[in-house]
């Protein structure tokens, strides 16, 4: 009864110990007003348009477990598991948001349990470990719960990475008494918790396997562990995978891993392993790998006293502990350590191609460190404990905070403002149809946030996680082709914007000739160029020039535009013209774009040429252009609004409008850009500031575009191409349609001869379609998106995403066959031991 007492308040006082330094690390999270994280790479953002998935699938009776159909996650796409489907972190962030409806109560929600059971896990796998030396577990459970790790999930936002590395430990505990004790009901157990994790985040997933690996084979080397414990292990891993495997299948049919080689960006360089500081990889997202001078003094000051020949069980597992520490440090650092186990490993087995971010698995690194660190301390106890047993009692905690002040102290997590524009987006917000929106410049997790409000899909070129398949690349290049043609102008302050100077303009005058920007007279309300000349001397002039951008190619689809009023034009000339060279030749000639017609004077002249009808065979660069004035003995006064040479739109409005795209809106805050785009960087800011004003510049001179709202943060743009969500091609055929679910679209028609109809959705073998009679429509790919051939007897189509009941399916059947093999497996068992009375 003592000895119970005794462990209900050592446990009592170790948890309390471990919750009071979550709460002094969590401090600036819990109270103040923002948000969670950095502004670097803020994926806390992405759960909005996901837990809205969830809501919205259980108000149509759709299953989220379930593969299905959501058209507001990239235009329309199946979602599945890591792909906007069901996780477990969406699952708690959407019961918490609906109890709280405040998007940060529920993130610090989250972050603040998540560190609850992370130090709670722990605590109890330490003290499996260390077993009756289990004193130190507090300070091991320490050292795990507040490594550097949590620091650089929380500032990058992910969620998934916070939640599945707080059940690391439980996973490790499990396989701990799965080892000791084989029985059925333990390798089950292991089996569903693995299952768990794998629903929680696959790198997770990945490097806790590879521990248990690990400590499998030592066990097996060490003696202490036979064939018995392999067989059990691997029906663990079976069970897990019968369990995920119905929901990870379709992601890895639909989606594919990004192939790209980016191990080394992400590596741990060990001088961050003995330094407080950020490390920043990419020059964007924070990493930071501190893994705290006491607990490596401590461990390393162990490994050279104790006796290692003793092999007691303590020392036993320091040296495991020990190994799978440098193991996953050196993992960890890539190509900075002696050898690149992660690329060794990412060899040997091929789904370690997906790991990207092998720094992650520092958390292993840390919990064994942790261990470490607690067993040299418990040993170290021993000796203390006969001087004086109050001292030895107390310890662990005083360490506990003293290891809590090395790993935390100045470096603890911070917050950052909540995104405040979506007032700006009521206007999208507010209209009932269906469509789909583009926003520039693309923000890394924003859209997602965004779209949740807005309740309509945001096409962006940066997707949930690193993968891709045909209708995401369809997007993506429609997208990049948008804004090569909206943003890009090879003339620098070509709107005068800004004020001329030698950074963009070269400018020669003479006497009293005048080159200024004004906003006296402008076509489009704002500035132009403004030049004059009142002269009685024989000859003055004005010129201007400045070297083209990049040196074009004048094809088709290069175009230079020019808009000017030549107010007074007495005795004098305004030319504008470009200088050409040829790619091969070099011989270089110069064309006049514009000459001043003083029958034109006072008025707007605004001319828009294609630059291939400049030239005849050969490829020719355009390298420079100027305005010229001169006056003899004359007057001379003129505006020029604006002076352009783009690509152009094309067909890219009229794609758009396939893809559903009814508005384009433009972050113009030069604060929005400063803090989600160009994270301070000064000349980026400048560069993707200037696109902005250019693809606004373009998109107000376009026929193809027309600007329906503006505030001092946001511009929107209606696409003119946009002619429904569902629309036939031709003028004579009437259509309706109604969502049934997600998964079922009813279209109604009346078409008086064969047309086609567009659906705006893309393309995906998932889907069928049938008429009234019950009989096939083929589904055809129509620039990425979906077209039905529709014949003048048709009155109504229904289309279904069939991947939903196929899902369905597959996980009933896997499930079904796990409970029927745990079942007879039981029952076998339970037969053989009845046999033998």
């Amino acid at each position: 009864m003592k000895d119970l007492k005794q462990n209900i308040i050592t446990h009592t006082v170790s948890l309390g110990t471990i919750y009071i330094l979550i709460l002094l690390y969590l401090r600036e999270i819990i109270f103040s007003d923002g948000i969670p994280g950095s502004n670097v790479n803020l994926d806390f953002y992405t759960h909005s348009i996901i837990s809205k998935s969830y809501v919205d699938a259980l108000k149509h009776g759709i299953i989220p477990l379930c593969t299905y159909w959501y058209p507001k996650i990239y235009g329309g796409t199946p979602v599945t598991i890591y792909q906007g489907g069901f996780e477990i972190v969406d699952a708690f962030y959407t019961l918490i948001l609906s109890l709280t409806s405040n998007i940060t109560t529920t993130i610090k929600s989250l972050i603040f349990l998540s560190l609850v059971l992370a130090g709670t896990t722990s605590y109890l796998y330490f003290k499996q470990i260390f077993n009756r030396e289990g004193g130190y577990a507090v300070l091991s459970a320490t050292i795990y719960t507040f490594s550097c790790y949590w620091l650089n999930e929380i500032l990058n936002g992910h969620l998934y990475l916070i939640l599945g590395a707080a059940f690391i430990p439980l996973v490790l505990m499990f396989f701990e008494i799965m080892i000791l004790n084989p029985s059925r009901r333990n390798i089950i157990a292991l089996g569903v918790i693995i299952s768990i994790i794998v629903l929680l985040e696959l790198q997770i997933t990945f490097f806790t396997l590879m521990f248990m690996m690990l400590r499998l084979i030592y066990l097996i080397y060490m003696g202490q562990s036979d064939r018995k414990a392999i067989l059990a292990f691997i029906s663990s891993l079976i069970i897990g995978a019968l369990i995920t495997a119905p929901l990870i299948i379709p992601f890895i049919t639909i989606y594919k891993s990004s192939r790209i080689d980016v191990l080394s960006v992400w590596a741990a360089p060990p001088y961050t392993y003995f330094t407080r500081v950020i490390h920043r990889a990419y020059g964007l997202e924070p990493y930071y790998y501190y893994m705290g001078v006491i607990p490596l003094t401590i461990t390393l000051t162990y490994f050279l006293k104790v006796n290692l020949r003793s092999m007691d069980k303590s020392v036993r597992n320091f040296i495991f502990f020990l190994l799978s520490s440098v193991f996953f440090l050196w993992y960890s650092s890539v190509h900075y350590a002696p050898i690149s186990i992660a690329h060794v490993v990412r060899a040997l087995i091929p789904f370690a191609i997906s790991i990207r971010v092998a720094s992650r698995s520092i958390i292993l690194a840390s919990l064994s460190i942790g261990a470490c660190t607690g067993i040299a301390c418990s040993n170290i106890a021993k000796i203390l404990k006969r001087r004086s047993n109050a001292l030895s009692r107390i310890l662990p905690v005083i360490l506990s905070f003293i290891v809590f002040i090395d790993l935390t102290w100045g470096i603890e997590p911070a917050t950052q403002p909540v995104f405040n524009g979506l007032e700006s987006f009521n206007y999208i917000r507010n209209q009932q149809e269906d469509f789909n929106v583009l926003g520039y410049p693309p923000v890394w997790s924003l859209p997602y946030y965004i779209a949740a409000y807005i309740n309509k899909s945001i096409l962006s070129s940066n997707t949930l996680f690193t993968v891709y398949n045909e209708q995401i690349n369809n997007q993506t290049k429609l997208y990049g082709r948008f804004v090569k043609v909206y943003s890009t102008s090879y003339i620098n302050n070509g709107g005068f914007e800004d004020e001329i100077n030698s950074s963009n303009w070269n400018i020669e005058l003479s006497g009293n000739s005048r080159a200024t920007r004004t906003n006296m007279k402008s076509k489009d309300g704002e500035f132009s160029l403004y030049l004059s000349m009142n002269t009685s001397r024989s000859m003055e002039y004005i010129k201007l020039s400045q070297s083209i951008k990049e040196n074009p190619v004048a094809t088709k689809d290069v175009y230079i535009s020019i808009s000017v009023n030549p107010s007074i034009m007495i005795n004098t000339s305004l030319r504008i013209g470009v200088t050409l060279i040829e790619n091969v030749t070099g011989e270089v000639k110069r064309i006049y774009i514009y000459e001043g017609d003083v029958l034109k004077a006072n008025q707007w002249n605004n001319i828009v040429r294609n630059m291939s009808s400049y030239t005849d065979r050969g490829i020719w660069q355009l390298t420079n252009i100027s305005i010229e004035a001169y006056s003899l003995m004359g007057m001379f006064e003129a505006y020029i609004d604006s002076i352009d040479i783009y690509y152009d739109e094309g067909d890219v409005p009229l794609k758009l409008g396939y893809y559903g795209v009814k508005y384009v809106y433009i972050h113009k805050d030069r604060e929005f850009i400063d803090r989600y785009v160009a994270y301070g960087d000064e000349k980026l800011i400048e560069e993707i500031y200037g696109q902005v004003k250019t693809l606004i510049h373009r998109l107000e001179d376009s026929n193809s575009f027309e600007k329906v709202y503006s505030d001092e943060k946001l511009d929107i743009f209606r696409n003119k191409y946009f002619k429904g969500f569902v629309f036939p091609l031709d003028n004579d055929t009437y259509v309706d349609y109604s969502w049934i679910d997600f998964n079922t679209l009813k279209i109604k028609v009346k078409a008086k001869s064969n047309t086609t109809i567009i659906v705006c959705q893309p393309h995906h073998k998932g889907w069928r379609a049938v008429n009234i009679n019950g009989e096939n429509i083929e589904i055809n790919n129509f620039n990425g998106v979906m077209s039905l051939s529709i014949k003048p007897n048709t009155n109504e189509v229904t289309m279904h995403f069939n991947e939903y009941e196929n899902s369905l399916i597959r996980i009933g059947l896997s499930w079904t066959v796990t409970l029927i093999v745990v079942l007879i497996t039981c029952q076998l068992k339970r037969w053989k031991h009845s046999s033998q009375y």
